[in-house]
């Protein structure tokens, strides 16, 4: 008897190791399944879109004087809060991204929904984005201070459909929207091609009638309110050489109420890490009636101050139809985030 019970506990230590060793292989197989289980989860129940959203946003306060052109025209200065943007962009799904901006200028644009805007692409060449957006049509580029008067005549901002195509560096985009009285028969296209050192593009809409300008114009003066169609193109051009860009527009309309309306850019801009300096020079035809000038020649400087932090100094001359000369200047303070 006392023989059988030293045996049973002889034996029993004897276990206790493979009784460990078992228990611990367990434990080990229970934190496997776990970590496989909850990968699953992670893939199969994804992230909420806003855990993602990207918050951007420029800040801009300008200081400006303005020139008459001649005696019968005021001298002008003032101070205002020139721009301010926030964009919002978060991806909804591993196809599509939404993405909103608000806008506000003072004196110039309310506080609003600048654009808006559903963009979907399936990583390959394809894409299609819908929503109210800028058209793709004029580059509008430049590293001075004022807008170019390529934009002044020609931007438009409106609700579209745009379908995209892009393969080593072509592209190609083609564009449908609708007028004010509601007919989806406005549209255009942008083909060009992009490299890292020379980018070129030509675009074509229907009518650019569908500009701000135009529609400004439209409610001033009869004489435009009844304009059909008029078709517009852009030719644009950009050279990166070392440190130095050159840039080039030229815009031209269809013939509007007798006027034939032209811009042409010319614009070569330095750039350092913290330091750029940019002269331009455009030309106008027949854009007296948007009030632009015939030509106009600028010089801007601009420094990074702080980080995310510029200053910007832009001295422009007008000249007016009847060559009276407008000397100006703007200082710009501007932050990103």
């Amino acid at each position: 008897m006392k023989k059988t019970l030293i045996y049973s506990v002889i034996l029993s230590f004897m276990l206790i190791p493979f009784a460990l060793q078992a228990q611990e292989l367990s434990l080990k197989q229970l934190q496997t399944r776990l970590s496989k289980l909850e990968s699953i989860m992670n893939h199969t129940q994804p992230s909420h879109p806003l855990n993602n959203l990207k918050v951007s946003g420029v800040l801009e306060v300008e200081t400006t004087h303005t020139e008459g052109f001649n005696d019968s025209q005021e001298d002008t200065s003032d101070t205002r809060l020139a721009t301010f943007e926030l964009a919002m962009a978060t991806p909804v799904n591993q196809y599509t991204e939404a993405s909103v901006t608000f806008l506000y200028e003072e004196q110039d644009t309310p506080f609003e929904v600048d654009t808006a805007s559903i963009s979907i692409s399936d990583n390959s060449n394809l894409n299609l984005t819908f929503g109210q957006v800028y058209l793709p049509f004029g580059a509008f580029e430049t590293h001075q201070v004022n807008d170019t008067l390529a934009l002044e005549i020609a931007e438009i901002r409106n609700s579209a459909l745009i379908a995209g195509y892009g393969r080593n560096g072509f592209s190609a985009q083609g564009y449908v929207f609708a007028t004010q009285e509601n007919k989806l028969n406005q549209g255009g296209f942008r083909v060009g091609f992009r490299n890292n050192h020379i980018n070129v593009y030509t675009d074509f809409i229907n009518s650019a009638l569908n500009s701000d300008a135009f529609q400004t114009l439209a409610e001033e003066d009869p004489q435009f309110s009844n304009l059909t169609d008029t078709p517009a193109i852009s030719v644009h051009l950009g050279a990166q050489i070392s440190d130095l860009l050159i840039q080039c527009e030229h815009l031209a309309l269809d013939s509007i109420g007798g006027l034939n309306i032209t811009s042409s850019q010319l614009e070569a801009s330095y750039h350092l890490d913290n330091f750029s300096l940019a002269l331009s020079l455009q030309q106008t035809k027949d854009a007296q009636a948007l009030n632009l000038p015939l030509q106009r020649v600028s010089y801007t400087t601009t420094m990074n101050i702080l980080h995310n932090t510029q200053l910007a100094i832009e001295l422009w001359r007008d000249e007016d139809k009847d060559h009276h000369l407008s000397n100006n200047f703007i200082i710009q303070a501007a932050v990103t985030f």
